[in-house]
């Protein structure tokens, strides 16, 4: 589909501004996803769109989250698959961090994530010609990911005061088929384990690269894990994180990987599809 069915697709909405970006992605997305995460998996239907943000005004930070909040996520969650978004805001960790990122996850379940991706093209193409997008937004990642394994979720959640923080870590691997399995044993076995045992933790969740849907899309680690975390501070869950990592890194050597990249995020909002 991402061969024939792009020059279908092109002929079809190629006249709003979602043509000279988000296909283009699409098509060049299509080498990641032949190897990264074409595989059969008995998560197949559950997959993750992280899109990461910019605000251009920061001026305008109440105007921006707003039409997030009320406009984007309402609109993206009525695409067929999409059940789930959770919003954050980049927390610095260093006085010369680089300026604000915002972070959108979407959970998405799909048996055909192309139409799916399809479906959200078309959609944000419609958003556009009901001018209902906003100039404070500018998109700097646009990535699918295909689940990779089971969630851990704990039983019971903090108080609703305690904030909600999310964590994401990126995973530089693997360089063949046994060390991905050796990193996915890792991951399930000596990660996972860990953060049963860790009272603030209250989700952790591994996906594997699928699509980069960019117009120049950059070169992204295959793999990603989601920590959702709650504390009443930014310390206190980045305690935690460093807690959980120095206990699973220990063995981190079975497999060779390394975290490309990390972040944590303040999480504004959490909706659930109707």
């Amino acid at each position: 589909m991402i061969g024939r069915g792009l020059e279908a697709l092109r002929s079809a909405i190629c006249r709003g501004l979602i043509c000279a970006t988000a296909l283009a992605g699409l098509q060049a997305g299509a080498v990641h996803a032949a190897t990264a995460a074409d595989v059969d998996s008995p998560f197949g239907s559950d997959w993750l769109m992280l899109v990461m943000t910019v605000n251009t005004d920061p001026a305008q930070e109440k105007a921006f989250n707003d039409w997030y909040d009320h406009v984007d996520i309402p609109d993206v969650l009525r695409v067929p698959g999409y059940v789930r978004a959770r919003r954050g805001e980049e927390q610095a960790t260093s006085p010369d961090s680089p300026p604000t990122r915002y972070l959108a996850l979407y959970d998405i379940k799909s048996r055909n994530i192309d139409r799916t991706i399809i479906d959200m093209l078309m959609a944000s193409w419609g958003m556009e010609k009901a001018h209902r997008s906003t100039d404070l937004l500018r998109v700097t990642e646009r990535i699918y990911y295909r689940l990779n394994g089971p969630i851990y979720r704990a039983p019971v959640r903090a108080p609703a005061a305690i904030s909600r923080y999310l964590y994401t870590v990126r995973y530089e691997c693997c360089g063949d088929e046994a060390a991905r399995r050796a990193f996915e044993r890792w991951y399930r076995h000596t990660y996972i384990e860990p953060a049963r045992a860790a009272p603030a933790i209250r989700s952790v969740a591994s996906y594997r690269l699928y699509r980069v849907l960019m117009d120049h899309p950059p070169e992204v680690p295959a793999f990603l894990t989601v920590v959702e975390i709650e504390a009443d501070s930014r310390e206190r869950a980045l305690a935690s994180i460093r807690a959980l990592e120095a206990t699973a890194l220990e063995h981190a050597e079975i497999t060779p990987m390394r975290a490309a990249s990390r972040s944590i995020f303040l999480e504004l909002s959490d909706v659930s599809g109707s």
